[in-house]
């Protein structure tokens, strides 16, 4: 009698076996205590909040450089000055389809404001000889007010001792030095410039926030550049000293202020509990799987959407300017890399959740619902651990040839 030859194919099951019982295996003698890591996990964010850090992790340290000054920027400003940080990362002047644009003015029509044309290649050219930098990190609409504020970020820079070493204090405060590069200054001066000439009626502030790099520290400052000139720039740095502070850590204090607070969301009515964190790299990210899950939790099959799809849904849900750059770094670098999304293989520039994204988005919604300081009482079973199961066999039946993608 001949024995039954093993295929290619079986090999390849057989090897995904041995794959997923090694992964278990080797942190977890049985099953069980896999799901009781996985419920304990989930209980344990259903007694915290939403935080700087918390939505922070999806990133996985996936972070441009002077990028984590820049995001901790705009959610200080949330704070400091109110509303809602958009357009954080975002290019004050972009080429699109060889036309000069803004996502800034882009970002105004998300909100239904009648904005007019701006000259962007006069504003441009009329700002170059300073080298604005390209990004920005926050524009904060309170339509109620008739305001925009502006925001960009940089490093704190410190120089001198407020006061000596001291027993009781062996890492005093340095002072904050109050200048800032010019081309920092005169990408304030060209967005102030944009949204002045789209909206002639609506005051726009200017806010330069220093941040402190340091990830364990809140110092900041914010201080006001409103009405700068082109004219008033030259060389390589520009003296903040005549300048207001509007805020910082040390006033923050004074006014009997946590600095942790600076971390949480801003304290917004919003439709969704994700309108409420700054629109940077990490809350787009919450935003996609969250438009993914709502296609998922109501589907038999694996809900799978193309990027235009997404992007779309993004915009209309969230009320933000999604631009191609942004949609391109948020899926592919952080969601595809981090394994929360994945590429059905025979799908066309398709994404599905994985279970790990079906966590992450169970997760992000029990942060940012009401009633946070209560202990999750649903149950575990029906609400995280089934549906985390049900995403992870429709991934093996369609690896195993089924067509299961709606």
């Amino acid at each position: 009698m001949r024995r039954p030859r093993m295929t290619e194919a079986g090999l390849d099951s057989v090897y995904n076996d041995v794959r997923a019982y090694a992964q278990v295996a080797g942190y977890y003698d049985k099953i069980e205590d896999l799901e009781i890591r996985i419920s304990q996990g989930f209980s344990t964010a259903s007694e915290s909040e939403m935080t700087f850090e918390a939505a922070s992790a999806i990133l996985r340290g996936r972070l441009a450089d002077g990028e984590g000054v820049q995001r901790r920027a705009a959610w200080y400003a949330q704070r400091v000055l109110g509303g809602r940080s958009c357009c954080v990362g975002n290019h004050v002047l972009q080429e699109r389809d060889g036309k000069l644009m803004s996502p800034l003015v882009e970002q105004l029509k998300q909100y239904g404001l009648a904005v007019r044309d701006v000259d962007f290649t006069n504003i441009r050219d009329a700002v170059a000889p300073v080298r604005p930098k390209k990004r920005i990190e926050g524009l904060i609409i309170d339509q109620p007010c008739n305001k925009l504020t502006l925001i960009k970020g940089l490093g704190i820079e410190r120089r001198r001792l407020l006061q000596e070493p001291t027993l009781f204090d062996r890492n005093p405060r340095h002072a904050v030095v109050r200048r800032a590069t010019t081309s920092a200054i005169g990408t304030l001066v060209m967005g102030e410039w944009i949204l002045r000439s789209a909206l002639p009626t609506v005051d726009v502030r200017c806010i330069l926030m220093l941040v402190d790099p340091d990830l364990h520290s809140r110092d900041f400052m914010a201080i006001e550049t409103t009405g700068t000139f082109v004219k008033q720039l030259s060389g390589e740095w520009h003296s903040l000293e005549p300048n207001s502070v509007v805020g910082s850590s040390d006033l923050w204090r004074q006014a009997g202020h946590d600095l942790e607070d600076l971390a949480l969301p801003s304290t917004l009515v919003a439709r969704e509990g994700l309108m409420r964190l700054p629109v940077d790299r990490a809350t787009r990210c919450l935003m996609v799987l969250d438009v993914l899950w709502s296609r998922q939790a109501g589907a038999s099959g694996l809900a799978a959407m193309t990027v235009g799809e997404i992007a779309r849904e993004v915009e209309r849900r969230f009320l933000i300017e999604y631009t191609n750059d942004h949609r391109r770094h948020d899926i592919e670098d952080c969601l595809e890399n981090g394994g929360f999304v994945e590429r059905p293989p025979y799908e066309s520039k398709c994404y599905a959740l994985t279970a790990t994204g079906v966590y992450q988005g169970l997760v992000t919604r029990r942060l940012l619902s009401k009633g946070l300081a209560k202990a999750f009482d649903g149950d575990l079973e029906a609400n995280v651990l089934g549906p985390i199961r049900k995403q992870a066999r429709l991934w093996a039946r369609y690896h195993g040839g089924d067509q299961v993608v709606e």
